[in-house]
């Protein structure tokens, strides 16, 4: 297998794993200031 294949093996299984980490963190902030803007509209 030539060393340019594997580079870019490996940066397409990063760019996936960065996208699916950024998901991750997305839903999570999604999550955690979800009450907040709702108390913050009820204020």
């Amino acid at each position: 297998m030539p060393i340019s294949q594997i580079k870019k093996m490996i940066a397409v299984s990063l760019s996936e794993y960065d996208h699916r980490l950024y998901g991750i963190i997305k839903r999570k902030v999604a999550n955690t200031s979800f009450p907040f803007i709702i108390s913050y509209r009820s204020l």
